[in-house]
């Protein structure tokens, strides 16, 4: 039985020529259809299905549905999978039509989001049992201790951010690059107030940590502000070094030190089971520093981190601090991850 992909389609503009076709084939692939066709067919099959909005298209025996809904801005979500019969097919679309027609907004609200969100939120009755979120804190804040005191080197990501937190104060405010150092970053720093854990998602833009933490800086000046990126992710904007050196800002920077481009070795290694063009050389973090004006430090036992940390805050100028880190415990992030039941 051939099989109904029903879909929410965006103009073809929005995407980049070579994106429709791995979109197109991703959308049979996931229904079980057969993706024999070329490249150039299932492009234009994606391209037709944007431009005529609802239309039943057929391409080597299959027989796809691709509606387009009022007003959605969401793209490439399947919404159902049904036999391809005609009558089950117009009640499909008819459920689909509606749906939408029931499901739009009793109010609609044009404004600033933020605004609009502080203006409604006293109108906002009722309230959640904290209690399940309590549950789910704890358990986080176990995860950032279980490393805390670990003397090894190099480094466990736990050890680092533990060190870092304790170094900062409330409102205080750390920038994460993009890496694997923004998983562990996003999963066990604890942030006290509002904007003070600033990460780099959706884009998810490596070299982000820098300019932002001078942004940061130059918009609190009386907070101490520290950058955490990886090394590769560093090195994509490190000019910015310059810029902070001229300007007078205390900026910290903690690099975690591997080599390596180690989310991306993550998952190779977990979708292949080896990793491939991933590795590169470092230069002397503490002579670079030193080449933009800034202060350096290097890290060599678990012990130095916390005092170089306590140096480069009280500083008057940007800092470096190379810290060389020990990404085995990603693997036993992944294992505990497949094992654990959210609370919530």
């Amino acid at each position: 039985m051939t099989a109904l992909a029903v879909i929410r389609v965006t103009p073809v503009s929005v995407y980049p020529e070579t994106f429709l076709p791995v979109f197109a084939k991703s959308i049979y692939d996931m229904n079980g259809l057969p993706t024999t066709a070329s490249n150039a067919e299932w492009a234009k099959l994606f391209a037709g299905a944007c431009a005529i909005g609802p239309a039943v298209l057929a391409a080597n025996g299959c027989i796809v549905e691709m509606l387009r809904i009022p007003n959605s801005s969401h793209t490439g979500t399947i919404l159902g999978a049904v036999p391809a019969r005609r009558a089950q097919n117009e009640a499909l679309l008819d459920w689909m039509n509606r749906y939408v027609m029931a499901n739009q907004p009793a109010v609609e609200v044009v404004a600033d989001v933020r605004e609009a969100l502080e203006l409604l939120n006293g109108l906002v009755k009722g309230q959640k049992d904290p209690t399940p979120f309590f549950g789910l804190r704890r358990l986080i804040l176990e995860q950032l201790e279980e490393s805390a005191t670990d003397d090894g080197f190099p480094l466990k990501p736990q050890r680092i951010l533990h060190d870092l937190r304790a170094m900062m104060g409330r409102e205080d405010v750390l920038v994460s690059d993009v890496g694997t150092h923004k998983l562990w970053v996003a999963r066990t720093f604890p942030a006290y107030e509002p904007n003070t854990v600033l990460i780099s998602n959706g884009f998810a833009a490596m070299g982000f940590s820098l300019p932002a933490a001078i942004a940061a800086k130059l918009v609190h000046p009386d907070r101490k502000v520290v950058a955490v990126s990886g090394d590769g992710g560093f090195l994509m904007n490190v000019q910015e070094l310059e810029t902070a050196r001229r300007l007078g800002l205390a900026v910290v920077c903690v690099v975690f030190h591997d080599d390596a481009y180690n989310l991306t070795q993550w998952k190779q290694q977990t979708r292949f089971g080896r990793a491939s063009g991933a590795t590169f050389s470092n230069p002397d973090f503490v002579e670079l520093a030193h080449a933009f004006g800034a202060k350096g430090y290097h890290v060599t036992a678990a012990r130095d981190l916390r005092p170089m940390l306590a140096e480069a805050l009280a500083a008057a100028g940007p800092s470096i601090i190379d810290v060389p880190v020990d990404y085995r415990e990603n693997a036993r992030l992944t294992a505990r991850l497949g094992q654990i039941v959210c609370p919530i």
